[in-house]
């Protein structure tokens, strides 16, 4: 007897010494240091600490996201408007959302969203009547989460399917759809009238318009649509004064006003836009299947320059600070100066076959690049083209960039590990000059490229069912 009680009292031991790994022998925690990253205790960093120094990086914070229904985490950003108070958001393949805070990486709420194993085209934060809201865009509808609980506070079928990812202003969102149409949509709360139930004759019942509100829900209307001659293969850019650029497969790139639909200025390429625009300091840089990136002024429509590529340009551009970069199939990432008013040609300052993937961000150590197809996060020298340092991600499922200069980093890998990076080597850099006020009318085309007649400034009409 006092053999098994000694065996129970040292299993007991050894029980409390593996769920307590962190006690000291004395009794007390360890001590953490005050700038450690935060992780949730249960998995390896993605990236270490010193790795990410040479990045000029620093962890935040890690997190691993719960599997639902055996779903792998699809995909990952974070909202942008709202500082620190804001939230991260990530989605599965069973159209799941979770919300983790910004500053800790604490969960604040998980919902079903889509559910149906509906594929998610994109998450975005919005106002809608002063509360805060999640919107998620479905491949079949929309569901809108209240952003604070993760509730759902309405869902809606589309009039138009979405084939972009959208773009918001306020509690407004536009997209292009699969039909070829440039969406405009507002969500709105609706409120609903509560029914009650009233005898007229034994055995009859009817609905009777109650003189309250049962509640509310929030809907989403469409407002406006502008047909394009060819499909969207990339999402609508929003900018300054309300402003909006949209490409299309057919070479259209086109200038709107978001609240009127009018068609500021269009031009006609002589390749197809399959690449998202960038848009910054009254600049639009455009890469298109014939080979040129472009510079227009986004008041007028004027071509600042232009420059031949090596190839067909598939991939976004990016403005970092003074810089556009591209990554140009088959040569390697291409680096020009963004404001080359003097150069109708473009200033190419260097062109790298070694610097693989996407710019996504700058900072003081280097231009960040992100290779999805080889899992490869590279840093290039900003002067040179060289690459400084690169680490290969293999299992990483997502990598999104908060900001073309200083950006924040998210990092969302197959296993449900997500890790928040900020800047730690800051780049100092000039305030951006603002667009010039844009017109209000709309105006005729300012540059046709190819042989083909330019299209005429349509402007956007209200829905009218298809015949």
């Amino acid at each position: 007897m006092q053999t098994t009680h000694r065996f129970h009292a040292c299993l007991a031991g050894l029980c409390l010494t593996l769920a307590l790994p962190a006690l000291a022998r004395d009794g007390s925690k360890p001590a953490v240091p005050a700038n450690a990253p935060k992780t949730d205790g249960r998995t390896e960093l993605l990236m270490r600490v010193d790795e990410l120094r040479t990045l000029g990086l620093e962890s935040a914070w890690q997190a691993t996201l719960p599997v639902v229904q055996d779903a792998q985490w699809d995909g990952a950003k974070m909202n942008t408007e709202v500082g620190d108070a804001g939230s991260v958001y990530a989605w599965d393949g069973a159209g799941a959302l979770i919300a983790l805070d910004r500053t800790s990486g604490g969960v604040r709420w998980q919902s079903a969203g889509l559910g149906d194993r509906e594929r998610v085209v994109d998450v975005l934060p919005a106002r809608v009547d002063g509360r805060d809201m999640a919107i998620m865009l479905g491949s079949l509808r929309c569901v809108v989460l209240d952003g604070k609980t993760g509730d759902v506070a309405g869902t809606s079928d589309y009039a138009e399917i979405p084939s972009t990812v959208a773009t918001m202003f306020g509690s407004e969102c536009i997209y292009g759809s699969a039909s070829r149409k440039l969406v405009w949509t507002r969500f709105e709360i609706e409120r609903i009238p509560s029914r009650t139930q009233s005898k007229i004759r034994p055995g009859v019942i009817t609905n009777v318009p109650g003189t309250t509100d049962a509640g509310s829900h929030v809907v989403m209307r469409q407002i406006r649509a502008m047909q394009m001659r060819g499909s969207f293969e990339s999402a609508p850019v929003g900018g300054a004064n309300d402003l909006l650029v949209v490409t299309t497969s057919r070479g259209e790139v086109s200038c709107v006003n978001k609240d009127s639909g009018a068609v500021l200025w269009q031009t006609k390429l002589a390749g197809g836009v399959v690449a998202t625009p960038a848009l910054a300091n009254g600049l639009v840089f455009v890469g298109s299947k014939d080979q040129y990136l472009r510079a227009f002024e986004v008041n007028g429509g004027r071509t600042l320059w232009k420059w031949f590529a090596p190839a067909e340009l598939d991939n976004p551009p990016a403005v970092c600070g003074d810089l556009v970069l591209v990554q140009v199939p088959g040569a390697g990432l291409a680096a020009l100066r963004a404001n080359a008013s003097d150069k109708p040609d473009g200033d190419l300052k260097w062109i790298s076959d070694k610097a693989v993937g996407n710019a996504i961000s700058r900072n003081a150590e280097g231009v960040l690049c992100w290779d999805a197809a080889s899992g490869m996060l590279s840093l290039i020298d900003d002067r040179t083209g060289g690459v400084r340092q690169s680490t290969q991600l293999p299992n990483m499922k997502a990598v999104w960039c908060s900001a073309p200069v200083n950006g924040d980093l998210l990092m969302l890998n197959k296993d449900g590990r997500l890790q928040r990076c900020r800047t730690a080597s800051m780049l100092a850099v000039a305030s951006p000059v603002s667009a010039a006020k844009a017109p209000k009318a709309a105006a005729t085309p300012a540059n046709t490229e190819s042989g083909d007649e330019a299209p005429k400034p349509a402007d956007a009409e209200a829905d009218k069912p298809d015949a």
